[in-house]
């Protein structure tokens, strides 16, 4: 094939939807016939290695920070800036062995910014050009971009998971004056798709929908704390979406892990709520499927905080804070008497 490729596929650690949001992009690659190769670490290289069993995967470590709920995100990420740099050039020598090994020719990075090489097309996925740090910080988001900048320019094609209109769904954060190279808006990627002949029993029992993501420990105490509001009562039925099973399932709660894409869209179509985080991958989910949700920001996520406010305002999603989150307001909320 005269524009066969060998890509590399490598996706950032932190959270699982920088694996999950490339599988459109893999499929696509295989269809054109392109050689695709994985590499990540788990937990979230394993999303791709069980919908692509067959694609071989390299195990590539990287930047994993430290975070502590009680303390601002933003600054703790600051702090640790010297441990990402050295992540960082870590990462571009164990790239430069798997091209040399697997004689790799293009290089598709989601978010990973070690994960290039000049001797090969390197594509950087991101819809973060500009990013947010809360109202406090504010006055650095310019620096701080430029500076990002120059990590962004380090490749040849930076890709945007958006739409280019006056309203995208990333807001103010894909928007910087600094990057040079060539940017591409790809629109939105998701690997779930709704198709409305679908006809199943198994999802109409549920009344609301949690999807779990993001670090931890904010996601256990989410689960924890939306479970007990559901365990308490006889009336309505939970179902839990998350990347582990922790906890067996009850009379009024299921739990799944990791459903395949059509038994994923299946559970949050129909079910009367849904409860996610306002990570950019999850909302691109429900806006592929046109399902709106009641959106809790992770605390201290400046990035989540600033996104779930632009889907209420431009995009009619609700959004709650998790201190504020009590039973009767999600029940009210199932019977749409809010």
């Amino acid at each position: 094939m005269k524009n066969h490729k060998t890509i590399l596929f490598a996706p950032l650690n932190w959270g699982l939807g920088h694996a999950s949001r490339i599988i459109p992009i893999i499929e696509q690659s295989q269809k054109d016939g392109h050689t695709c190769i994985l590499a990540g670490e788990s937990p979230s290289i394993d999303i791709l290695t069980k919908h692509f069993p067959e694609l071989p995967c390299i195990s590539l470590k990287g930047f994993s920070p430290k975070i502590d709920s009680r303390k601002n995100f933003t600054f703790q990420i600051l702090i640790q800036l010297p441990s990402f740099f050295y992540w960082l050039c870590k990462e571009r020598k164990d790239v430069q062995k798997i091209i040399a090994q697997q004689n790799i020719n293009t290089i598709i990075s989601d978010n990973r910014y070690g994960a290039r090489n000049s001797q090969c097309k390197s594509i950087l996925i991101t819809h973060q050009t500009s990013p947010y740090f809360g109202k406090k910080l504010n006055f650095l988001r310019t620096p701080l971009t430029f500076a990002l900048s120059l990590l962004i320019n380090k490749f040849d094609e930076c890709w945007i998971p958006d739409y280019l209109t006056n309203n995208q769904l990333s807001g103010s954060l894909s928007n910087s004056n600094f990057i040079k190279i060539p940017v591409k808006h790809i629109g939105w990627l998701s690997r779930l798709q709704l198709k409305h002949d679908t006809r199943s029993n198994l999802t109409s029992k549920f009344d609301a929908v949690l999807i779990l993501s993001g670090p931890q420990p904010q996601q256990m105490q989410l689960e924890h704390q939306i479970s007990n509001f559901f365990a308490n009562q006889s009336k309505y039925k939970l179902c839990i979406i998350k990347s582990s099973k922790t906890r067996s399932s009850s009379r009024t709660i299921s739990y799944y892990t990791n459903p395949v894409p059509e038994l994923f869209t299946e559970l949050i179509s129909k079910a009367k709520l849904v409860i996610s985080r306002s990570g950019y991958s999850s909302l691109m989910d429900l806006m592929s499927i046109n399902k709106k949700a009641l959106l809790i920001p992770t605390p201290g996520q400046h990035e989540q905080e600033y996104l779930a406010q632009h889907l209420k305002n431009n995009f009619q999603f609700e959004v709650i804070e998790q201190t504020e989150l009590n039973a009767e307001h999600l029940f009210n909320r199932i019977n749409h008497k809010l």
